[in-house]
């Protein structure tokens, strides 16, 4: 018989209990909510794919997860020959292996299970205040520079709103331990990493790309993820999805 539907308490406790959970005693780890989140409890194995939400053992929750907070971004024919561009470059460049990209608001790093709830919780607050928009991604740039980048990146206009998102997760994520992140906020999309020396031509490629206009997006959603470090290559995993305000 499969475990009924956890609530807030359930999940907090379930760590208190982890020895006798039986394997399939499946669920997602946040709490029960509104139907149109994807952050809810899924008790059959089967359901994985028509939810496009990830199932696991309850008594993984033992370990803590990486975890990071983004706005998804789709792809687009522009990125996509930007990033084999990069690629033709050789060297060390490695572009972002991946159908949708994301912008990250806020890098929470381990985590453990019991957190998520209150992450969650913490995003629909600050998500219903802030309003869905439109966007367009626009320019190239490198981090920390492009003259010695280990980040190639796109860019995002209007760039206010996904500050604002950003400055108050970041102010309410610390009541609850996270690190506060001092530096200057700027948006931006990660397409490739740079793993040592830079080949030849990247600066002048990004330079040359700084102004593009690549595509428009529509700027809807905030959502957790979980990133599994691989040999690779990172996998991301959306744990949650919450709106921005209609």
């Amino acid at each position: 018989m499969l475990p009924r539907r956890l609530s807030r308490t359930d999940i907090r406790s379930l760590k208190n209990h982890r020895d006798s959970v039986t394997k399939t005693e499946l669920c997602l780890w946040v709490v029960e909510s509104r139907p149109r989140y994807n952050h809810r409890c899924l008790h059959n194995p089967e359901n994985v794919n028509r939810d496009a939400t990830r199932v696991v053992p309850a008594h993984a929750m033992a370990s803590p997860i990486r975890a990071f907070i983004a706005v998804p971004v789709p792809h687009s024919p522009g990125l996509r020959r930007v990033q084999r561009e990069l690629g033709d470059l050789g060297g060390t460049i490695r572009a972002l292996e991946s159908d949708e990209l994301h912008l990250t608001v806020k890098f929470l790093g381990e985590t453990v299970w019991e957190q998520t709830a209150e992450v969650t919780e913490i995003m629909e607050e600050i998500c219903s205040g802030i309003p869905a928009h439109d966007a367009e991604v626009i320019g190239l740039g490198a981090f920390p520079r492009p003259s010695h980048p280990m980040i190639v990146w796109a860019g995002l206009e209007p760039a206010d709103p996904v500050c604002r998102l950003a400055t108050q997760l970041n102010d309410e994520l610390s009541r609850l331990g996270f690190p506060r992140e001092e530096r200057a906020f700027q948006p931006h999309i990660t397409l490739a990493r740079v793993k040592g020396r830079p080949p030849h031509g990247l600066a002048e490629y990004v330079a040359a790309h700084s102004q593009q206009r690549f595509h428009s997006v529509e700027i809807n959603e905030v959502c957790l993820y979980q990133s599994e470090l691989r040999r690779a290559g990172p996998v991301y995993t959306r744990l949650a999805t919450i709106p921005l305000r209609d």
